[in-house]
């Protein structure tokens, strides 16, 4: 398991590439990121995974800021997921982490799991009751948590995040600035 400051985004199948692109540039020229990292995922069409130093929920936050300011930003890129971890698709890793995030919950903050399965065989009952067992606090709130655990499996990889942020759908948000 590492630490690992990024996002998992999303596009319409095998326009991953050009996402990447998009997506690179913001990060690079458009927010003054440097040492960003963009690449498609191997046998995964649709998705892509950035890299960075910064935190992964402010970022969010400053690329639906910049959204804001030109809803027309993306063309390719259509949802956009906060991610803090890296490690191997084991129930024992997820658990793992799960029992790391307890600490930032308090007892009356409510959460919610949030899964992604791709290319495994692994149940995902078996995913949510990893992380689920080790979370000994707060509430699990289904309709309006305060903090979500992000759990993103690309076969071999998995991605996770604790956050207050679910994620960023571009198409969705770029829908309400236009009718505003």
């Amino acid at each position: 398991m590492e630490e690992f400051r990024g996002l998992v985004i999303s596009s319409r199948r095998y326009h991953e590439n050009e996402a990447a692109k998009e997506m690179q540039y913001i990060l690079e020229m458009i927010l003054e990121y440097e040492d960003v990292k963009v690449e498609p995922v191997r046998n995964l069409t649709g998705l892509s995974i950035a890299h960075f130093q910064q935190d992964p929920v402010e970022t969010l936050e400053k690329i639906e800021e910049k959204m804001e300011e030109d809803p027309d930003l993306f063309e390719y890129v259509l949802k956009i997921v906060p991610i803090n971890f890296k490690l191997n698709t084991e129930i024992s890793e997820i658990s793992e982490l799960a029992a790391k995030f307890e600490s930032k919950i308090g007892e009356t903050d409510k959460w919610r799991i949030l899964l992604r399965r791709r290319a495994t065989d692994i149940a995902h009952d078996d995913f949510i009751d990893a992380a689920a067992k080790e979370l000994d606090v707060g509430i699990v709130d289904l309709e309006e948590p305060e903090y979500f655990i992000r759990i993103e499996v690309m076969g071999d990889e998995t991605y996770m995040s604790l956050s207050k942020e679910k994620e960023l759908s571009v198409v969705k948000r770029r829908r309400e600035l236009i009718e505003v």
